[in-house]
């Protein structure tokens, strides 16, 4: 397991900054975004290496639910 840093940055600027061991990069992206907020930008860090940086996006958009992928597999990727 690696060591990840999940730093989420509100609207309002504040930054929370969580430290956890995951099983993979796609693993601490998940959990970074199950810490997020809609509109937080999230990032996310394996030692000195960003691993992802984004912004969580809202639940549904025009009424349909977002499907849950990873940004590496590309989108409608099922996983």
């Amino acid at each position: 397991m690696d060591n990840y840093e999940i730093r989420i940055i509100t609207r309002d600027q504040a930054v929370a900054v969580h430290r956890s061991e995951h099983i993979s990069d796609h693993a601490a992206i998940r959990r970074g975004h199950i810490l997020a907020e809609a509109g937080d930008q999230v990032e996310i860090w394996r030692g000195a290496h960003c691993v992802y940086a984004g912004q969580k996006l809202p639940a549904t958009v025009h009424g349909t639910s977002l499907p849950h992928s990873s940004p590496s597999h590309g989108a409608g990727n099922n996983l």
